[in-house]
């Protein structure tokens, strides 16, 4: 389904692709999506992985660099000054959102967080 419904601006060899609304990806939805697929080897996945290490430099919001550095760390791609930029954020201390606090930390402990979910990287 995640493939299937993947943004047509990505995808446009599929046939289908003129059927659906012409939508831009979203950095949340496709972090996690790479994250679903850390084990596959599919075009789609390489070209969301090359999609958001491009799109990763202008983010400002915890919330997408936390799922950014997730996700690229999953696919062993180069995170640390993304994990620096989150880390040095100034606003982290006025944060009363838990969801985004608990993915910050996630994120910043990347690796031993993958470990745990059975990723290696």
């Amino acid at each position: 389904m995640l493939i299937d419904r993947a943004c047509p601006r990505r995808l446009e060899r599929w046939e289908w692709h003129s059927l659906w609304p012409q939508l831009s990806p979203h950095v949340d939805d496709t972090a996690v999506a790479l994250l679903a697929f850390v084990r596959e080897d599919k075009s789609l996945v390489r070209s969301g992985v090359q999609w958001l290490e491009r799109t990763v430099q202008g983010l400002r919001s915890p919330w997408s660099l936390a799922s950014a550095v997730l996700a690229l760390a999953a696919h062993r791609k180069p995170t640390h000054s993304t994990a620096v930029c989150l880390g040095s954020a100034a606003d982290l201390s006025r944060l009363d959102d838990t969801s985004t606090l608990a993915m910050i930390c996630l994120a910043l402990n990347s690796y031993n967080t993958l470990s745990a979910f059975g990723v290696a990287i």
